[in-house]
Order: C-alpha cells, then structure tokens, then sequence
C-alpha cells in the first residue's frame, strides 16, 4: 500500500525545486542588491521546504525497511 507521507514528500519536492528554481533565475538575472537579497529569502524559504522533505523520506525509509524486516521473518518462518 502507498504511504500517506507520499503525497506530502512530493508536495515538498515540488515547493523546495520551484523555489530553488526561482532564487537561480532571479539570482542570474539580478542587477540591483535588492533583487539578490530577494533571490537570498527565497533560497532560504526552499532550503526550509527541504526539511519536512527530508524527514518524510526518512519516515518513509524506515516503514519499507519494517516492511522488508517482517517479510524476512515470515520468509524464515516458512
């Protein structure tokens, strides 16, 4: 069965890559100090968006490796 962290790990997949995305486009294209400082927040806002993302795919880790765990024992039950 799929997780219920699933949709939320690409939920927070797609926040953090957008707005990874937009912070290198305005960042390259910046020509005043405000446009970089504005670049700066919103990489910040993507490296925060990250961290949910992070501890969803270690949730989401340790239930196939419980998964994969109970599956050896029925294996060796057999």
């Amino acid at each position: 069965s799929v997780s219920p962290m699933l949709p939320w790990w690409w939920f927070f997949w797609i926040v953090s890559t957008m707005l990874g995305n937009a912070s290198f486009r305005l960042a390259m294209r910046a020509e005043e100090i405000n446009t970089l400082l504005i670049a700066n927040v919103v990489t910040q806002l993507s490296d925060v968006a990250g961290i949910p993302l992070s501890l969803i795919v270690l949730g989401i880790i340790g239930k196939v490796y419980d998964m994969q765990m109970n599956h050896a024992k029925v294996e060796k039950s057999i």
